[in-house]
């Protein structure tokens, strides 16, 4: 299957489609979860505010990433939503905007959580919050509470790298990105070595993104090394 919104579905996508609209809602996996919101009538809107964000319509996009979020307020995809809503108040001007929206997403998420504790698509909304958190501290400092919120959210993702490989690198690249803004230079270093580690413990060396995920981590840890030999 393809992208979001896709005006024409092949047999093929229609029939597993169906499939996926036959399984219960907590056995769908992040990808299946996915794919159903992705293809329901209102991911065309999503689709349009994407596309409108990646050519510089920042001010366009926005009033379809809030009519998608409030269009499907329990949904992974709200969350990504909200992600890139914040990205187009940030570069409209509007700081406070995009923080409020991130703050908001991110109670949401747990909201949803809190109603879907046995579901397999949980991950993803857990993923989805470290996203968001990551995208905050860019903005502000975050409280020790929040740190602390994000650092958990992160572990219970990493724990589900059965569902997407990806899940074990991604989100501790976001929290690496957290602490960089708020300048935790010890638990970067940990958070390195636990990717490389969790890449090297990988049977899937061919993976490209996992590759570039160890390289990037040795690389930074070499350049720590360096640093504490020239000291």
């Amino acid at each position: 299957m393809s992208s979001a919104g896709r005006e024409e579905f092949s047999k093929e996508d229609q029939e597993q489609l169906n499939l996926l609209r036959m399984k219960k809602n907590d056995d769908l996996t992040c990808h299946e979860k996915y794919i159903l919101e992705a293809y329901q009538e209102d991911g065309k809107i999503f689709s349009q505010a994407r596309n409108l964000q990646q050519n510089g319509e920042f001010d366009t996009a926005i009033p379809l990433y809030k009519d998608y979020i409030e269009r499907n307020t329990d949904s992974l995809n709200s969350l990504m939503a909200s992600v890139y809503l914040g990205h187009c108040y940030a570069k409209t001007g509007n700081r406070e905007e995009a923080i409020k929206t991130w703050r908001e997403a991110i109670e949401s998420g747990k909201q949803i959580e809190n109603k879907n504790p046995n579901a397999k698509w949980i991950s993803g909304i857990q993923y989805y919050i470290v996203w968001l958190y990551r995208e905050l501290s860019s903005e502000l400092s975050l409280s020790d509470l929040e740190l602390n919120e994000a650092n958990a959210y992160k572990e219970k993702v990493t724990k589900h790298y059965d569902q997407n490989i990806m899940f074990g690198v991604s989100p501790r690249i976001f929290y690496i990105d957290i602490l960089k803004n708020m300048n935790k230079e010890e638990l970067i270093i940990e958070e390195y070595k636990k990717i490389k580690s969790f890449c090297e413990e990988q049977e899937d060396t061919n993976s490209r993104r996992l590759k570039y995920s160890k390289e990037k981590a040795e690389e930074y840890l070499q350049s720590i090394n360096q640093q504490i030999k020239s000291d």
